[in-house]
């Protein structure tokens, strides 16, 4: 019973390369990693009009991106330059809720009535950008042909999506199924499975049939998936059995802004409010880079007299493996030293 739902694994077979970057033991590093990825989930969109779009390996991919960049909007992870931009193009709603169309990735990453490879919506991000939702949605009446239809695709459309990527860099690896554990445990997969046989007290168990379909992953359990289909109402979020049949990789999207240039936007930090970050098993506070890591803050009287109490800042609980973990900025140093090597960091010299 192969229900085709948009994975074509003899597409991703002949894409996939040896140049392709390996999650391992220094993976890339961008934002919103170890974050409680929960409460930045998009809303539900079933890929379907009055025929299945065989889109999901895109969706898989921009649910990943619109949860990345509604944390980092909400957060002010990004220059405030940046969300303004965001917010004016459409990108995001006044509460910092980011979409991105999954149609414009879906047709120029050359999706067929087969669907697609896992790598080619990866890529298209990654040299496409991406634009709003708003500007090229999907509509209940469409059929594939009128989804897909490149036509739509205009120039100025295709000028935004290069804009985007002036102020964004969208990466991605390969995750291993044998590194699924250590990655979730700090970020989310895309990967593919079989869609769906009947669940069994609310879970997915097991089956042999064709992989057929790509899903989001999340958690630090492999078996809970975001997805796009509702097998019940509301079934968005599924949970599969602890042995259930899944490609034996899948992606990961590293998202990081694009430093300002010396002689523009030069208040990159001072004006945003402060967030800092700390282990659940840990009194250590960190502050998030523009490099994507977290760098422990030593000496926190000097810290303070730079940006502030620090018991007065908002501090989030988060995932911090070692390789996420940067240089100490504060460590033995004058405070002229410390004050030139602060600003230096923060305004991306």
């Amino acid at each position: 019973m192969d229900r085709n739902r948009g994975l074509d694994l003899g597409r991703e077979a002949q894409e996939r390369s040896v140049e392709d970057w390996i999650f391992g033991a220094k993976p890339l590093s961008g934002i919103a990693e170890g974050i409680d990825f929960n409460k930045f989930f998009p809303k539900g969109e079933v890929q379907r009009g009055l025929e299945d779009f065989m889109d999901c390996v895109t969706r898989g991919f921009l649910n990943v991106l619109e949860v990345k960049f509604t944390y980092a909007v909400q957060n002010e992870i990004f220059h405030k330059d940046d969300i303004t931009w965001l917010k004016e193009k459409g990108y995001s709603d006044d509460e910092g809720n980011v979409t991105f169309s999954d149609r414009f990735n879906a047709v120029l990453s050359n999706t067929t009535r087969n669907g697609n490879s896992l790598k080619a919506p990866a890529e298209s991000v990654r040299k496409d950008g991406l634009i709003p939702k708003k500007l090229l949605p999907k509509e209940a009446n469409m059929t594939w042909a009128q989804y897909h239809d490149r036509s739509k695709i205009t120039q100025p459309l295709r000028e935004l999506g290069k804009a985007f990527l002036e102020r964004f860099t969208v990466n991605y690896d390969v995750v291993p199924i044998d590194s699924f554990k250590d990655a979730l445990g700090r970020d989310l997969i895309v990967s593919g499975v079989y869609a769906w046989p009947n669940p069994i007290n609310g879970v997915y168990p097991r089956v042999e049939y064709t992989l057929n379909h790509v899903v989001m992953f999340f958690g630090t359990k492999i078996y809970h998936i975001f997805d796009n289909y509702e097998e019940s109402p509301g079934d968005f979020i599924k949970n599969l059995a602890p042995n259930y049949k899944i490609l034996q990789y899948g992606y990961r999207v590293v998202v990081n802004p694009i430093k300002k240039k010396d002689n523009e936007n030069l208040e990159i930090n001072e004006e945003k409010n402060m967030i800092f970050y700390k282990t659940a098993d840990s009194p250590r506070v960190y502050q998030l880079g523009a490099d994507g890591l977290y760098h422990h803050v030593v000496d926190q009287p000097v810290f303070e007299g730079l940006y502030g109490e620090i018991g007065k800042a908002e501090i989030q609980t988060v995932i911090i493996s070692p390789e996420q973990i940067g240089f100490t900025i504060y460590d033995k140093r004058s405070f002229v030293n410390l004050l030139l090597s602060v600003l230096s960091f923060f305004k991306g010299k």
